[in-house]
């Protein structure tokens, strides 16, 4: 596209399309107008994907006056930032969207409530500019398709059956937090990544959390791979990152994330009380007490 300049203003003659995917090392504000204006005009549009080089984040703010057609059903926009999640995404408008990833400032807990009521939303990946949201409980009426959840908040399960046909999730932790991987709850998961918060933790705070969530990982029906990456850690005698496959430790995770831009879009994953896991010394010390791991 970068050596086309008038490629996006030339998109408004295909009103019969409807897939379109563009990659761009970036893109102007002024560009990105024109390629609004053009996409006005795919009335038939399926499959959107627009995605640039991560270094060349475009802040767009909202996407307000675009309304794609309601047969949408797959939104890709990675290095896009908006503002928020653009209001016409929405069950009644797109009830066919299965796959969506975007990037917005900030996540609000309505945002994911509006995203799980998609009947046939099977890939989602959130991404936020914010990482300070807090925690998200998922109901158990919530995402029922939902098979890959890569989000940068942490993700809790609300009564039992939440998240049924989940495969893989991605998502934020903290120590001594609850998690959400319980019994009763992600039947069919396969891969977990926690992105553990360990801000001002000892090192034997970190470690027993990352035991209590071996434990939790063991003890789930599908013994899901665990992966346990360390973020705000201090310590010199330590990568950051610890891997682990709760099947068989001899089994390590393939990082995601070190993956292309195109891998990552393309590969798509077919309370204590409240059910929730508690990342902490007492979750540790007591189930190791009553059950081997």
């Amino acid at each position: 596209m970068d050596k086309c300049p008038n490629f996006v203003t030339e998109l408004r003659k295909l009103t019969e399309l409807t897939v379109l995917k563009i990659h761009f090392d970036e893109m102007e504000k002024s560009a990105f107008k024109a390629l609004m204006e053009s996409l006005r005009n795919m009335h038939k549009i399926q499959c959107l994907w627009i995605y640039s080089e991560p270094d060349e984040s475009v802040f767009v703010g909202s996407w307000e006056d675009w309304v794609p057609s309601s047969n949408l059903c797959e939104l890709a926009l990675y290095d896009i930032c908006l503002s928020r999640l653009p209001s016409c995404i929405c069950f009644s408008r797109y009830p066919h969207l299965s796959y969506l990833a975007i990037q917005v400032e900030v996540v609000e807990a309505r945002d994911l409530q509006i995203l799980g009521r998609l009947p046939l939303l099977r890939h989602l990946v959130l991404m936020n500019q914010n990482e300070d949201c807090p925690p998200y409980t998922v109901g158990s009426d919530e995402f029922p398709s939902l098979r890959f959840f890569r989000v940068f908040m942490e993700i809790l399960c609300g009564g039992e059956g939440a998240l049924p046909l989940l495969e893989e999730l991605i998502c934020n932790a903290t120590v001594g937090m609850p998690v959400g991987l319980v019994t009763g709850n992600m039947p069919l998961l396969q891969i977990i990544t926690y992105y553990l918060d360990c801000t001002n933790c000892s090192c034997e705070e970190v470690e027993q959390a990352e035991a209590a969530l071996r434990l939790v990982a063991n003890t789930h029906p599908n013994r899901p791979t665990l992966e346990i990456e360390r973020e705000n850690y201090e310590s010199d005698d330590d990568d950051g990152s610890e891997e682990v496959s709760s099947a068989d430790e001899e089994e390590s995770f393939e990082d995601q994330e070190g993956g292309s831009k195109e891998e990552v879009l393309e590969n798509d994953h077919e309370s204590d009380n409240d059910g929730t896991e508690k990342i902490s010394h007492v979750a540790v010390n007591e189930a190791a007490t009553t059950s081997k791991p």
